[in-house]
């Protein structure tokens, strides 16, 4: 099923929503992640200044407080968690999540919203979670706003455009997330965790001693895993439709992850692939904005395909497939990432 209805009324588009705030001191939270949020955050940060908001370092400085997009659910306790304190500490204050996805129980995430007196609006990426955002009974005043993924505001960024120049073919990338949101093998079962005790060394170190080291440990181990079923689908799916891309090494890594690479690191590894498949939803958009033939997985929730219909309709070079890496029918039409004879 696609969306073809209108948007509801009132829902605006994020310009509209922070038209308001232009010249104006706003305070905003890029929100912690893995390297694809960073993509977001870059994207949001581009998009403020096209904007003219003055971005301020204290909320207590502020007009308004942004929260970046990202996937706002139960998965991520730290949406609700964030919300709950902006309104807590500052009712007064406008209160603007930026486009994100939503997926959420009935209850703890409403709740947060408890004793603000200034509204707070919910930009949503796609209209799957504006459907599912917008029915919910909120304890305080609450508008809703539709618009793009925020990396799309990179699109035609001189950012994009140095990577387009340094871009090189160096290997096939195959990216495969492992956490709560992962949806090839093992979906509907909880990811693995450290040791506690692994975790608490890891926390009290200080991050340039550790990260080096723990980005060797996990580009070994990367190496060294055998090939999930997705991984061997994937590849599969580059000799038979890139016969011409053949010649270059496939790199099969969760780069998503800092674990594996800085976001540095994460642009450059798109930017010398290939081919790009991927159940990241930001490893694919960086691949098909870098115009590198991509495939996205469409995933368990409807954030993926939800934003593709919203955003990414656009770009011949990137196609939805399932976890065994065949394209879904719905959606072939609006993709050409097939080599010729394909």
């Amino acid at each position: 099923m696609t969306h073809t209805e209108p948007v509801p009324e009132g829902v605006e588009s994020m310009r509209t929503v922070l038209a308001p705030y232009a010249g104006r001191p706003v305070f905003f939270d890029p929100v912690a992640g893995n390297n694809g949020d960073d993509l977001i955050m870059h994207g949001a940060i581009l998009a403020l200044r096209d904007l003219g908001l003055d971005r301020v370092g204290s909320p207590a400085d502020a007009d308004a407080i942004l929260i970046n997009g990202s996937f706002k659910s139960d998965f991520w306790p730290m949406a609700t968690e964030q919300v709950k304190t902006y309104s807590q500490r500052f009712p007064d204050k406008p209160l603007v999540i930026l486009p994100s996805t939503y997926l959420f129980n009935d209850g703890s995430f409403e709740a947060a919203f408890a004793g603000r007196s200034a509204p707070a609006t919910l930009m949503c990426r796609e209209r799957y979670s504006l459907d599912h955002i917008m029915p919910k009974r909120f304890p305080a005043e609450v508008r809703f706003g539709l618009d793009d993924d925020l990396a799309l505001w990179l699109r035609d960024s001189d950012w994009i455009r140095g990577l387009k120049e340094r871009s090189a073919e160096r290997h096939n990338l195959i990216v495969e997330r492992m956490d709560h949101e992962r949806s090839t093998v093992g979906a509907d079962t909880p990811p693995k965790t450290n040791h506690p005790f692994v975790s608490f060394i890891y926390r009290s170190t200080p991050e340039s001693v550790t990260q080096p080291i723990v980005n060797s440990i996990t580009r070994m181990r990367a190496r060294r895993r055998p090939l999930s079923d997705f991984g061997k689908a994937a590849s599969s799916l580059i000799q038979d439709h890139f016969p011409d891309k053949n010649r270059l090494p496939d790199l099969v890594a969760d780069i998503a992850r800092r674990r594996y690479t800085n976001f540095d690191g994460y642009a450059r590894l798109i930017a010398d692939s290939g081919v790009v498949v991927a159940t990241r939803m930001h490893v694919g958009i960086l691949g098909a904005m870098l115009g590198k033939p991509s495939f996205l997985v469409r995933g368990t929730q409807h954030k993926i395909i939800g934003v593709y219909e919203q955003s990414l309709t656009g770009f011949p070079n990137l196609t939805i497939i399932d976890r065994a890496c065949r394209p879904v029918e719905a959606y072939r039409h609006h993709s050409a990432a097939q080599a010729p004879n394909a």
